[in-house]
């Protein structure tokens, strides 16, 4: 990716269908040996995986993805705001600005009809995202914070399997020596979660690239080797 090496790709928006496909071809393997989604729907009051409730995460895509699922798929729709009850007209208009002009939310038939071949690239990764350090080095996976209470895999780090792992880092090196826009955003995004972490004065686990798990210091950034098993649980899965 890109199929024709030739062609100058200044944004994400560049990409191909083509380019998609390889992108999805390449980060397709679940992340667990089992349906987590089925560890964590009873916990919802929708009933659903929270991952795929767009009332508690809505997917985004690059633009280039929602051309290619468009016409690839029935699966999703443009996110229009109406799909959660709960979403105020002020939500809405929150998450439509604070969305990059490279990409477009969106909302999905539910996981009942899950086209797991077309599932978009922010819904591959969750609940994790590319941790870049403060040296601009892109080192692991990190989780999103916000979810540690929700999502099943969170409390159970160890259970990722190191094919979903080196797929992920795969295809986030491919995206990161493409669109230097991109490694900024979540260069941006690691920092904001280690001023959050810090102030309250707390390590975060890391599934790092040389396929062991750390807990990294938010003050200092220094890693600490451990087994994932011994990793703090959260929320439900206490």
């Amino acid at each position: 990716m890109p199929g024709n090496p030739s062609r100058i790709l200044k944004s994400t928006s560049d990409l191909s269908s083509d380019d998609i496909h390889a992108l999805y071809d390449g980060f397709n393997s679940p992340i667990l040996e089992f349906d987590c989604g089925k560890k964590c729907a009873p916990h919802n009051p929708n009933g659903k995986p929270y991952c795929c409730d767009v009332c508690q995460a809505v997917p985004v895509a690059y633009k280039s993805e929602w051309n290619y699922l468009e016409k690839s798929t029935d699966l999703w729709h443009k996110w229009r705001g109406d799909e959660c009850k709960a979403a105020t007209s002020k939500d809405v208009a929150r998450i439509k600005a604070d969305m990059p002009k490279n990409m477009v939310v969106l909302a999905c038939l539910g996981p009942a009809q899950c086209q797991r071949d077309f599932r978009a690239l922010s819904c591959r990764q969750f609940p994790f995202f590319p941790y870049v350090t403060s040296e601009y080095r892109f080192i692991g996976m990190a989780y999103d914070w916000h979810f540690e209470s929700k999502c099943w895999v969170i409390s159970n780090l160890s259970q990722v399997t190191q094919t979903y792992r080196e797929e992920f880092i795969r295809t986030y090196d491919q995206l990161f020596a493409l669109f230097q826009d991109e490694f900024e955003h979540y260069a941006y995004h690691s920092e904001i979660m280690r001023s959050q972490l810090s102030k309250r004065r707390r390590r975060f686990p890391l599934l790092h690239r040389n396929g062991k798990d750390y807990l990294v210091s938010t003050a200092t950034e220094r890693l600490h080797r451990v087994d994932a098993r011994s990793l703090p649980r959260f929320g439900y899965y206490r």
